[in-house]
């Protein structure tokens, strides 16, 4: 609807010139002269639909090299987003590993500790003893050296 309102307009004005300066003394004269603007008019509209044919194919040519290169980027990012979801998966499962490990080696350490407490405390034990028993030793030589 659009293009016949253009199209009459286009027309419209093309012929307004001829018919307000036609100076005719008899009819046919006049629709000679309106029937030469009309030829005029409608090789100016036929021109002006050829060029706009020409724009046509063009941006149809353009939005198709468009889309395809959308396309293509839409490929691309898909196989990008894929590997990056594959990164993420392979990082969340060594996280989890090393998560696991990481428990072991803080329940390996609660048990080292609770051994290493042990280990000190049977040290201060034996210590302690042997302290006693050195005691009782130098205690005894000189008991012993009292009876020579």
């Amino acid at each position: 609807m659009q293009k016949i309102s253009c199209v009459f307009s286009f027309v419209w004005f093309a012929l307004m010139p001829y018919v307000s300066e036609a100076s005719c003394d008899i009819p046919i004269e006049c629709y000679q002269q309106a029937l030469e603007a009309l030829k005029q008019a409608t090789l100016l509209v036929e021109a002006q639909q050829a060029e706009n044919e020409t724009i046509i194919k063009a941006l149809q040519t353009e939005n198709e090299r468009i889309i395809e290169q959308n396309q293509g980027l839409t490929a691309e990012s898909l196989k990008n987003l894929a590997q990056a979801h594959q990164l993420v998966k392979a990082q969340q499962a060594e996280n989890k590993r090393l998560a696991q490990e990481n428990k072991r080696f803080k329940t390996e350490n609660r048990q080292l500790k609770k051994k290493l407490i042990e280990i000190k405390v049977v040290a201060l034990k034996n210590k302690q003893e042997l302290s006693e028993q050195q005691s009782a030793i130098d205690s005894l030589e000189q008991t012993m050296s009292s009876f020579k």
